[in-house]
């Protein structure tokens, strides 16, 4: 009366999950219209009184909060390091990869994307659900900045990402004077580059806010002389 054990072998292999349930008529008279299957009761044949049947119940994905996936998000951004290069290196013995005291020194990200290019901007989508509930973070930075023991400098992306050139005006690239020389730092000065993003967030439902910032800085070491000059007169 619950059926054959075919129908329990199968539901146990399958890997989906499986909800029993069992039918019953009320009405005696309409048993063998009911199932068309019989057993026996007290000495009579009689027609299934009820029957158990599987249907099949895909389980469905977990529900995640559109914040926790911005977070998700937020925390898998890829934000690459703000490595720099700079001009003038020089060459001379003694004084390889020095700048000069009170010279502007062109500095400038080696991947545009490590100040968001020209816009400042770096986006990352995440969702789940075929695209039930979703969140997209957007951060964005000021640009780079720049500092060491002897002199600083803050610069938006456009100029960050300026390379250095012959004949280039001082004023478009990201550029630090120095006030002294490197005198005391046997490799030079430490350079700090860093950039600050600040995140905020949509999502499903109308969702929204803001995260924590976040940060990435690096360190290059930057040797400054001071240049020599001799001073004659004639007369």
């Amino acid at each position: 009366m619950y059926g054959p054990l075919e129908w329990y072998e199968a539901a146990a292999a399958s890997p989906v999950e499986m909800h029993w349930y069992a039918a019953y008529c009320k009405d005696v008279d309409d048993y063998s219209s009911f199932t068309g299957q019989t057993f026996v009761y007290n000495g009579q044949t009689l027609a299934v009184t009820h029957r158990a049947f599987a249907v099949g119940t895909p389980t469905p994905p977990p529900l995640v909060a559109p914040e926790a996936l911005a977070e998700a998000a937020r925390d898998v951004m890829v934000l690459p390091l703000p490595d720099v290069e700079r001009n003038p290196k020089t060459t001379g013995a003694g004084l390889a990869g020095a700048t000069f005291v009170n010279l502007p020194t062109w500095f400038w990200v080696t991947d545009p994307a490590a100040v968001g290019g020209a816009t400042g901007r770096r986006t990352i989508r995440a969702e789940v659900a075929g695209g039930a509930v979703w969140a997209e973070v957007v951060a964005t930075t000021q640009g780079l900045v720049i500092t060491s023991p002897a002199g600083a400098t803050s610069c938006p992306p456009t100029t960050a990402t300026q390379v250095w050139s012959p004949g280039t005006d001082d004023t478009s690239g990201c550029t630090v004077a120095f006030e002294r020389a490197s005198v005391g730092y046997a490799n030079g000065y430490p350079v700090t580059a860093a950039t600050t993003w600040d995140a905020t967030w949509t999502g499903s439902g109308g969702t929204g806010g803001t995260l924590p910032a976040l940060a990435r800085q690096t360190v290059t070491q930057v040797p400054v002389a001071e240049s020599q000059a001799i001073v004659t007169t004639t007369g």
